[in-house]
């Protein structure tokens, strides 16, 4: 479909083209200060998110300091009970830098706890099962790496840390 333009001379079509661009030269000026402004704004919106999140994390670090939060080994080996189902994507889980992480491994649909026996490994995602095995001897990690498999919310870098950097509250409804 050519909407009449194969009777018009080339001179004529680029014409036509100049008197089109200079058309949309100022629409083009006004939408690029209209970006400028949207960009300026959103730029508010990530410096008041940012600001919140700092002050989230200054707010767990208190906690953390004050020993307000429980340690995943004081609740695993069930000297506290934090309350709540005891799956443990109802919790929360904190470093003690107030960074929050996930356990187990970044590519799972739920967070779990491998405990190990020196030989065996077994998952645990929830705090019975990891009670009854942390109850029987059994030591948080794999025979090859001890400790607590973690990966930082929203990202796929996991790292094994000690348990007792791992702490937990139940997850705000």
């Amino acid at each position: 479909m050519t909407d009449g333009l194969e009777g018009r001379d080339d001179a004529e079509l680029k014409a036509s083209i100049v008197g089109l661009e200079g058309r949309a030269a100022p629409l083009q000026q006004e939408l690029a200060v209209i970006q400028g402004e949207v960009d300026r704004i959103r730029t508010e919106l990530r410096r008041r998110e940012r600001m919140e999140q700092l002050g989230h994390r200054r707010a767990v670090r208190e906690e953390l300091a004050a020993g307000n939060l429980a340690g995943l080994v004081e609740v695993v080996s069930g000297a506290v009970d934090p309350g709540g189902t005891g799956v443990l994507d109802d919790y929360r889980f904190l470093r003690e830098s107030a960074t929050e992480v996930r356990l187990g491994y970044a590519s799972s649909s739920h967070m779990s706890l491998s405990f190990s026996d020196g030989t065996a490994t077994e998952e645990a995602d929830n705090l019975g099962s990891a009670r009854e095995l942390y109850a029987r001897g059994w030591e948080f990690g794999t025979p090859q790496a001890r400790g607590v498999r973690v990966y930082a919310a929203g990202t796929r870098a996991e790292r094994v840390v000690p348990a007792t950097e791992i702490h937990l509250a139940a997850r705000d409804s």
